[in-house]
């Protein structure tokens, strides 16, 4: 029971932190962002290459892997010099077998990193 709590508390302060910095955005749309954020994770992979650090992404990059988002082919958003984003295809996506991919990987690949 404890375990569940903990993690409904880390969800909680991970929204309200996207929310909060987010300053530049009406909170409604924040809130939109935020719920498109996590419907959306394990469709996309942060892609480093020779570097290794965390990566926030803000919740305009969420919208723009979104509109960026191939009905058929994997696309790549260009996000820093070193870093890049897989976005996974809709068919990908809505396949029976479909597998949510990690959330970073460490090197550039045209595959996703499962």
């Amino acid at each position: 029971m404890t375990y569940i709590r903990a993690i409904l508390v880390v969800g909680l302060l991970t929204t309200s932190a996207l929310v909060m910095g987010q300053v530049n955005l009406p909170a409604a749309k924040a809130i939109e962002l935020t719920q498109l954020h996590q419907s959306i994770r394990g469709t996309y992979q942060i892609q480093l290459d020779g570097i290794r650090k965390k990566v926030a992404l803000t919740l305009s990059t969420i919208e723009k892997i979104d509109a960026t988002r191939s009905e058929t082919e994997i696309t790549f958003l260009p996000y820093d010099k070193q870093i890049r984003i897989l976005i996974l295809p809709i068919e990908t996506i809505n396949a029976k077998d479909f597998k949510p991919v990690k959330p970073v990987s460490y090197k550039y690949t045209n595959e996703a990193v499962y």
